[in-house]
């Protein structure tokens, strides 16, 4: 993941915390770790990220749409459905 975790990082510092293509880098780290079975460091980044595209995007965003289905199935694979 470090790559992943690189690109995150460039795009906090040199677009802001908030922007689009930041959100997706960070959307892409949790997918990256939720494939690796690090459901651990995923569910975090997926908590985070929702309501940061709710607020910049919008509920109905096919971006903020795809964050729910991404945290969904990993409580889902953690045992965390309720």
């Amino acid at each position: 993941m470090p790559p992943l975790k690189e690109t995150l990082e460039l795009s906090k510092s040199k677009l802001g915390a908030d922007r689009p293509k930041t959100l997706l880098s960070m959307n892409n780290l949790a997918v990256g770790y939720r494939n690796a079975g690090k459901l651990e460091l995923a569910l975090p980044l997926f908590e985070q990220l929702l309501p940061l595209q709710e607020k910049k995007l919008g509920p109905r965003h096919p971006d903020t749409l795809l964050t729910v289905a991404n945290l969904g199935m990993t409580y889902k694979e953690a045992g965390r459905l309720a």
